[in-house]
């Protein structure tokens, strides 16, 4: 059937190869809008020609609005032709698994009149539409939630429109709010004693993920999927990194180095990181869990305040520390000791200074680093008020405000004299 209804070239040129799908006349006579679509891969232009191919069973057998087609022209429809897609392929397995929760879940909502949203059809999806998406998501879930959905959308309506599936995409100007950034980190102190405990409590391998993770800046992903054969003899550490695919070299730290002198090797293929209690490697969910039971075990992790994040009344939100928050946590430790975004990325596998200052914290002591290395001394705002001449605390509890204050006034003074000679 398809080479009845559309054709394939493959074109090569400087640039590359390329594959031209031109849809047959009788194809283009019954639906005019379809026009040849030039695609990357040839896997992509077989995927193109089975959504035609259906379109046009369905037109042949006068079935446009039975049941058994009812999938076709929908958001299913589009859904599937992105999640076919050699981009949406090219992600990370634990990238996909989080983006088809996030549609599997949206495709099953009923949206509007009982209609769930994977039976809408995609010309009756417009900003309106979108929008009413956001805020039912927003409502049920949580806004970070909702704005997570809108971007996995405006993806699928790209690929959707170069298939020529959808003719615009609605999801474009869909005003999202700021997303929500963790700021939940663990002190050098913490990670000392949880890797104490979980080696005094037969946990060695959750010992060595907190050092890798913290020690690296690496992801629990990556730091559970490494693999002897990736410590080279030289003092090196060489693997690729899961969701960005970067190709990591890094420095072995003697840190490092005392850990996996604690895991028996039996061949350069085995997985280090292993479960005590069954010798197998951790999955992503079982690592999570393990160590959120080691974490309740020991106490040394009380729940803390989310810088990045109050709830809808305005009080703060107090969180479990992660796993996950040690990547965070030795970033912004590496910038606090002065190393630059380079020094910093050459380790964490960020690809540009903006991601990498998603997980870097800006603290006092990057404030006072930057001070230092202008040869400016630092002083106690207690010390400093009692050294500023003429200032008198009228009241012990004076805000930090009154003594900044009281500075510029004093400054502003001493210009104004040295103006009048």
């Amino acid at each position: 059937m398809s080479g009845q209804i559309a054709y394939i070239q493959e074109k090569i040129t400087k640039f590359g190869t390329s594959y031209r799908v031109t849809p047959a006349k009788k194809f283009t006579d019954v639906f005019p809008n379809f026009r040849g679509v030039t695609v990357k891969s040839n896997l992509d232009a077989q995927h193109l020609i089975k959504t035609w191919d259906k379109k046009w069973e369905i037109h042949t057998s006068g079935g446009e609005n039975t049941e058994v087609y009812s999938s076709v022209g929908t958001v299913e429809q589009l859904i599937s032709a992105w999640q076919g897609s050699i981009a949406y392929k090219d992600n990370a397995a634990s990238t996909q698994r989080n983006y088809n929760q996030v549609v599997d879940r949206l495709l099953h909502w009923k949206i509007k009149k009982g209609k769930r949203f994977g039976l809408v059809k995609v010309d009756d999806v417009d900003y309106e539409y979108a929008q009413r998406i956001f805020q039912a998501v927003a409502e049920d879930v949580t806004w970070n939630n909702a704005r997570t959905t809108i971007i996995r959308l405006r993806s699928a309506w790209n690929e959707g429109r170069r298939l020529r599936l959808a003719t615009n995409n609605p999801f474009i100007d869909v005003k999202l709010p700021k997303a929500h950034v963790r700021r939940v980190m663990w002190t050098p102190e913490q990670v000392t004693e949880m890797i104490k405990f979980c080696d005094a409590n037969g946990r060695v391998s959750i010992g060595t993920a907190i050092t890798i993770c913290y020690e690296w800046m690496q992801r629990p992903v990556d730091v559970r999927l490494l693999k002897w054969a990736d410590f080279q003899d030289e003092g090196i550490g060489e693997f690729i990194q899961q969701k960005t695919k970067a190709e990591m070299r890094i420095p072995i730290t003697v840190g490092i180095a005392e850990r996996l002198k604690l895991h028996t090797k039996h061949n350069t293929d085995d997985f280090i990181i292993r479960n005590e209690l069954t010798q197998k490697p951790y999955s992503a969910d079982r690592l999570t869990t393990v160590f959120a039971n080691v974490r309740l075990k020991s106490g040394l992790l009380p729940k803390v305040r989310d810088k990045g994040k109050k709830n809808e009344d305005g009080s703060y939100v107090y969180t479990n520390v992660r796993l996950a928050d040690l990547r965070r946590s030795g970033v912004t430790h590496g910038s606090e000791c002065g190393c630059t975004h380079d020094e910093l990325m050459a380790i964490s596998g960020h690809k540009n200074i903006a991601s990498l200052m998603v997980y870097s914290v800006i603290t006092e002591t990057n404030a006072h680093n930057a001070l230092a290395k202008r040869g400016l001394d630092t002083v106690g705002f207690k010390k400093l008020g009692r050294e500023m001449q003429g200032f008198k605390k009228n009241n012990e509890a004076s805000s930090l405000l009154s003594v900044i204050a009281e500075q510029n006034r004093i400054i502003a003074q001493l210009r104004k004299e040295v103006q009048n000679g």
